[in-house]
């Protein structure tokens, strides 16, 4: 596993441990892992006015939030260029104020410059790490989380992600009702509803038997180091991505569920107290760390 630690930004060369690639090929010598902060503001709303697309929907009221709450996942090149970013949004029952559910959402890897696919970050399976990474953190830091799901164009042109979400990471297809629909449809911009785009949406949620799977797949990915496309391997600089640093702990809890085919405690179990107690003492912080404890919300 890579010896994976927290630093700061400075100007010398960050280490990695994983193959690094020709830099003649015109590729990034790493991809960077990392939550949003505040100062990373106007360069995601930067970010989304240079990359629209049809397939997902800009929250142009929401977005700065969303950052400055740190639920924007980002991926950079060592140069510090961002080349993909999905946000987590959580909307409050009108109802329940105390309760909410969290959307990932606004997902997008846009081409490099020029269009060429090759020398962007797409094909290398940052997808599904990405929103695997998202789910699960939102799973292990927010108290009240009814559940974690995601919208998709139910178009042609995004039935490859469909597929992944349902086949691949197991999240469940589902439509949602009452309040969670209004809220859903009023979030939309004008062109993204229906309407305009001439189609629905399919939607999917991550279930408390697929928490488990995505803690797995990001852990997977923590360990190996690097991603692949074509034989082309692209180091991951992880030090600061908080799943492989101060919440890892829990993440490998997760991930080991998986193995023994245990389901993840949390918001979708109704044996909660009695599931951590047999399935998941290791869940609880050790005294004088500062590692968090898991956000366990209600149904």
């Amino acid at each position: 596993m890579n010896d994976v630690t927290k630093s700061t930004v400075t100007a010398e060369p960050l280490p990695f441990n994983a193959v690094v690639t020709n830099p003649a090929a015109g590729l990034p010598a790493a991809f960077r892992f990392r939550f949003s902060n505040p100062s990373d503001v106007d360069n995601v709303v930067a970010f989304y006015g240079a990359h629209d697309h049809q397939n997902y929907a800009y929250r142009v009221d929401l977005t700065p939030d969303c950052v400055r709450r740190g639920d924007m996942f980002l991926i950079e090149t060592d140069q510090r260029m961002l080349v993909g970013s999905s946000g987590a949004f959580q909307k409050q029952d009108p109802d329940m104020p105390e309760q909410h559910w969290t959307e990932i959402g606004q997902t997008h890897f846009p081409k490099a410059p020029g269009g060429e696919r090759t020398k962007s970050a797409l094909g290398y399976g940052l997808y599904q790490i990405m929103i695997s990474s998202q789910a699960v953190m939102a799973y292990l830091k927010e108290e009240n989380l009814r559940f974690v799901y995601a919208e998709v164009d139910d178009d042609p042109t995004a039935i490859k992600v469909v597929k992944m979400l349902h086949e691949d990471m197991t999240w469940v297809k589902f439509m949602p009702r009452g309040k969670l629909e209004e809220l859903q449809v009023a979030e939309l911009p004008a062109d993204k509803t229906p309407e305009a785009l001439g189609y629905g949406f399919i939607y999917l949620r991550l279930d408390q038997e697929a928490v488990a799977q995505n803690a797995k797949l990001v852990l997977d990915a923590i360990e190996k180091g690097y991603v692949e496309r074509k034989g082309i391997k692209i180091p991951l600089d992880l030090s600061d991505f908080s799943l492989a640093n101060e919440y890892l702990p829990h993440l490998k809890a997760l991930a080991s569920m998986y193995d023994h085919g245990i389901p993840a405690p949390g918001y979708m179990s109704q044996d909660l107290e009695q599931l951590r107690a047999a399935k998941a003492p290791q869940f609880s912080a050790a005294p004088g760390t500062n590692i968090p404890k898991l956000g366990y919300g209600t149904k």
